[in-house]
This record gives C-alpha cells, sequence and structure tokens, in this order.
C-alpha cells in the first residue's frame, strides 16, 4: 500500500436555500395581516417599491411591475367551477413555481409552525403562548373522529364569544352547515369537554356546574343557585337558603366555591387572539347555475409596483459603483416581491378552486356529504407538492354559503395524522387527556401511568413515563393505587 497525496474531483449537485427563496416559502405561509406588515416594512425600506396610484415622477404609464406578472394580474383574478371542472384555462404558473417545488423536496426544512414545536422538548412548548384556537384545534383533532361532527367542531370553535362561550342557536347552526341539530348538541357536549374548563358553555350557570364538577365539588344543593344567579347578585340569600336546603353559614361557603370559579374561561387568551377573519377568498353560486364562482378577496391583496422609470431616472445619476450595485439591488428586490406576491395570489386562487371543486356536494347539500380528503389529493389534482399545499393553506380562510372555514379545516380524514399536528400536542393539551383517561376511570379501571403512556400513544401523543407522572402532579391527581382506595371508599359511601 502507497500513502502519498493526490488530486480528485468529484461532481453533485445540491439545492441551496438562497434568502430569496425562503422570503419564498414565508410569503406563501403568511396571513393577509402578515403580508400587509411586510409590504409596509417593504414600502419603508425599498425606495423603488410603491403602492399602486402614488407616483414618484409623472411618468405613470412607465410602472411596470414584470413582465410576467402583468400577465398574472391582467384576469379578474377568479375562477368558476361547473360540475365538469374548470371553465377557464389554467392559472399561469411561471418559471416561479419552480422555486417552491423545488424548496419542497427539501428534507430538512420544516414550516415556521413545525419548527416551533420541533425546537424543543414538550416541556418548552408549555412555555408558548397560544391563542385560543391554536388551543383548541389539537383538543378537537384528538377527541373528535367523526368529519362531520370535527368540521362542525371548528365552525362552533369559531363562534364562541371573548368569555368562551357558546350563545348561536343551533337551528340556525344547522341551517348554515346543511345538518340537523343532534349532529350538533352532540358535537357541542364533546367540545364542553375541552380544556380550558367551562368553554363551549352556553350560559353562566352551565360554565360554573361544569368546573363545579370537574373539581368534584357539584352537589344538587348547587342547582338552585346556578339556576338563579340573579338572586345570588342581588343578595337574596333567604330564597337561596329555601331552595337549596340548606342554612346561611351552608350557603355562605357554597358561594365561596362558586366565586373562586372563572366565569369567562377564554379570558387568559383574549391578548393572542386575532380580533377579526378576514376571508382571502370568496365562493358564491352564480345565479340560475350550478356553477361555484371562486375569486380572491382582492381588498386583502397589497396594490404594488416596482417604479422603473424612477428607477432609470436616478441611476443615470449615479456614478459610483457601490451606490449603482445598491440601486440595482433594491429595484431587483422589488421586482421579485411585487412578482412573488402576484404568484402567492395565484397559488392561494388556484388551491381554493380544486377544494371548493372536491367538496362540491358539501357546499350543495351540506356537512353530512364533506368528503374525506388529504393535502395530497390538492397535491396531485394540481401538480403541487404536498407541503406547499400545507403552506398555502395556513392562515388563509374561505367565505362560502356554510360559513368561513380555514382551508386546513376540508382535510378532515388527515387532521389529526397530518405533520401540523403530529409534532403540535401543546403540554395544556396532554395534560388534558391525562385529566380526562383519570375522570373515565372505575374502580377496575384505575390506570398505572405506563397504562397512561399507552393509551395516549393509541392517539398519536408519544410522551414519557416521567412526563405523565410530572402533569399527574402538577394537576395533583393521586397516584393509581391512591385513586382505587379512593374510588373504593366513594363506593361505599
Amino acid at each position: 500500500m502507497s500513502i502519498g497525496q493526490g488530486l480528485s474531483l468529484n461532481q453533485s449537485t445540491s439545492l441551496v436555500m438562497t434568502p430569496k427563496l425562503q422570503q419564498a416559502l414565508k410569503l406563501l405561509q403568511m396571513s393577509h395581516m402578515e403580508l400587509g406588515e411586510f409590504v409596509e416594512q417593504e414600502l419603508v425600506e425599498n425606495p423603488f417599491l410603491e403602492r399602486e396610484g402614488e407616483s414618484r415622477t409623472d411618468e405613470d404609464d412607465n410602472y411596470r411591475e414584470d413582465a410576467d406578472s402583468d400577465e398574472a394580474s391582467s384576469g379578474d383574478e377568479s375562477l368558476s367551477l361547473s360540475e365538469d371542472g374548470i371553465d377557464l384555462t389554467d392559472l399561469p404558473i411561471d418559471d416561479f413555481e419552480n422555486v417552491w417545488s423545488a424548496s419542497d423536496s427539501l428534507t430538512d426544512w420544516k414550516s415556521p409552525k413545525s419548527e416551533e414545536f420541533e425546537a424543543g422538548s414538550i416541556d418548552q412548548t408549555a412555555k408558548k403562548k397560544v391563542s385560543l384556537r391554536d388551543h383548541l384545534i389539537p383538543q378537537i383533532s384528538l377527541d373528535i373522529r367523526d368529519p362531520a361532527k370535527r368540521m362542525a367542531a371548528l365552525y362552533m370553535m369559531d363562534q364562541l364569544d371573548d368569555a368562551g362561550y357558546f350563545k348561536e342557536d343551533l337551528n340556525e347552526v344547522a341551517a348554515t352547515l346543511g345538518c340537523d341539530t343532534t349532529l350538533l348538541e352532540e358535537t357541542l357536549s364533546q367540545l364542553q369537554q375541552c380544556d380550558p374548563v367551562g368553554i363551549f358553555s352556553t350560559s353562566l350557570g352551565q360554565c360554573l356546574e361544569n368546573q363545579l364538577k370537574d373539581r368534584r365539588l357539584y352537589r344538587t344543593c348547587y342547582q338552585p343557585i346556578l339556576n338563579n344567579l340573579e338572586m345570588l347578585a342581588k343578595h337574596d340569600y333567604k330564597k337561596l337558603c329555601k331552595m337549596c336546603g340548606v342554612d346561611l353559614e351552608q350557603l355562605r361557603k357554597m358561594i365561596k366555591v362558586i366565586r373562586s370559579l372563572n366565569p369567562k374561561p377564554a379570558e387568559r387568551f383574549r391578548e393572542y387572539e386575532v380580533t377579526i377573519v378576514r376571508p382571502d377568498v370568496f365562493v358564491r353560486m352564480l345565479p340560475n347555475t350550478r356553477t361555484w364562482h371562486v375569486e380572491l378577496n382582492t381588498e386583502l391583496l397589497p396594490r404594488v409596483l416596482a417604479n422603473e422609470a424612477y428607477f432609470k431616472q436616478v441611476d443615470t445619476k449615479v456614478r459610483d459603483g457601490e451606490e449603482k450595485s445598491y440601486l440595482r439591488t433594491k429595484f431587483s428586490s422589488a421586482s421579485w416581491i411585487v412578482k412573488a406576491m402576484n404568484q402567492r395570489a395565484t397559488t392561494i386562487l388556484k388551491v381554493s378552486t380544486e377544494i371548493v371543486k372536491q367538496q362540491d356536494a358539501f357546499f350543495k347539500h351540506g356537512i353530512k356529504y364533506l368528503k374525506p380528503q388529504t393535502m395530497k389529493d390538492i397535491a396531485e389534482a394540481i401538480e403541487m407538492h404536498e407541503s406547499t399545499i400545507s403552506r398555502v393553506t395556513t392562515n388563509k380562510y374561505i367565505a362560502t354559503p356554510r360559513g368561513v372555514f380555514e382551508l386546513k379545516y376540508f382535510f378532515t380524514s388527515s387532521v389529526q395524522n397530518s405533520s401540523e399536528y403530529a409534532d403540535s400536542h401543546s403540554s395544556e393539551t396532554v395534560r388534558h387527556r391525562i385529566k380526562r383517561l383519570v375522570d373515565a376511570e372505575t374502580v377496575s379501571t384505575v390506570m398505572s401511568d405506563d397504562r397512561l403512556v399507552e393509551e395516549l400513544e393509541k392517539e398519536g401523543i408519544r410522551v414519557a413515563r416521567r412526563t405523565v407522572a410530572k402533569y399527574r402532579d402538577m394537576m395533583k391527581i393521586p397516584s393509581s393505587s391512591q385513586r382505587k382506595r379512593i374510588k373504593k371508599a366513594e363506593l361505599m359511601r
């Protein structure tokens, strides 16, 4: 064997995440509010990016967005669907789509949401601040398996008031969703088991009752107070004592317990809530036809242009090489941003149109006809990558005759198994599931921590035994042997 130095040449290919590629992915996933903030920042920093109609020069005719983006924006930004499919020709998809397609094949690329949950352990996740919607969706995906009920649950979630109560008329909701009230009543009953305790209650009395039951403090003597809270507000203790069958001292103790409860279970999430949900896409049935018309909400689309005339005017007056390079970089960035936003709008419209096409029966006949579908189904139909569909349906809403829904809601068969939710079980959600399992125990079915781990894993939640033990201690839930003794003692009463 000889030892020596030598030269060799190896050829390989690799895909690099350039800053523009990363920005394209971020633009695609942004909500309209995030996009608006991004554009406002770019308008401040880039002298060649301007709002439509706000010319820096008098040569408005010299404005251009981009050679291809003119074509993309020249239409009415809408599509019509018939029962045979798309009436119009395919939307123009230029070479920019290749950027997204290439990025989607990167196995090490994660969406911002996935990164957030994979950045650390489940203990770190507990520290993250989430909105009420983000807190409820994983619970709904775990607890409600029926696609129709899950869709109804997600719709009802968006009807909660600021306190966390559901006060909508079930008959009206049934008419909107095209289902019977029995399905909604069953769904609402399941939703009232969610955390925080008291959420989805239909009244203050029910909210307090659910919290008393959760603390195992509920007795029938509380019911007259819960049914007559106006008497409690008026301090009409004499009547309440008579109705409850207790003396004044006992009543005072009961009132103290009631006042320790939380009348507004959703209040702690309020500062993280998006106050207004504005649809990105509209769907309506064309008059006297069986055709759905799908169009973008143009009010949410920033109207910006790359001012070529102003760039040329400034560029001719600059002699310094570094300054010329700076100007050209800024103009290139402005042109690219305009084109990227047009492509984002095109992709949202194309994905939304395919969803409407595949869910035609749901829109026409109601929630019973909701078709189980996955992101892969849509991706294959429009020849895009599945992760692109995931990004484009994140935080995007569609207004339909059945109500306003997040685009992700239509992937009903894969909600609990999708990559987004597989890694998004917050510590609060895990504690909620542990508590639900413990509450359902009987003397003969008390579960050890190891058994709880197994039950959680069946639901797609993988946690260590020590994590279960820690969360059980945090919730002041006794050990399995203690729980068994308590339940036996309760049976002896």
